[in-house]
């Protein structure tokens, strides 16, 4: 990541920038790995709800043919837990459609997928309230 530090000269026209490197953790990897792939699944479902009349499927393994590769819905399987099973396009776009578990697990919250495809990091408190908890 890097944090830009902006300061402006006497010269009206003049800015100097400074760039600081702040080192990448496993976590922030993670997230950043999550996030990527849940967006991913985002399009995955958006192009296959176009297809079966806005439903979505019963599980992840139904975004097997709009994913880009095998490895994608391994990655799936194996971390993400899908609320989708019985869920159609005319359902509320604040929908909580899937979210990341060992994110969940390691961290004080997790990204998630909603039905309007957008990927976004939630606390572990509001998660509670949705009735998701680690």
């Amino acid at each position: 990541m890097q944090i830009l530090e902006f300061q402006r000269k006497q010269k009206p026209n003049y800015v100097k920038i400074r760039y600081k490197m702040v080192p990448r953790t496993a976590d922030a990897e993670d997230k950043i790995t999550s996030n990527k792939k849940l967006q991913d699944l985002g399009k995955a479902m958006v192009f296959f709800a176009n297809d079966h009349q806005g439903k979505l499927p019963d599980s992840l393994q139904g975004f097997a043919p709009y994913l880009r590769n095998k490895q994608d819905i391994e990655w799936l399987s194996q971390k993400v837990e899908y609320l989708g099973k019985g869920k159609t396009e005319k359902d509320r776009p604040g929908t909580i459609i899937a979210y990341d578990r060992p994110l969940l697990q390691s961290q004080q919250g997790t990204n998630v997928l909603f039905l309007d495809a957008h990927v976004e990091y939630v606390q572990a408190d509001q998660l509670k309230k949705l009735g998701i908890s680690k």
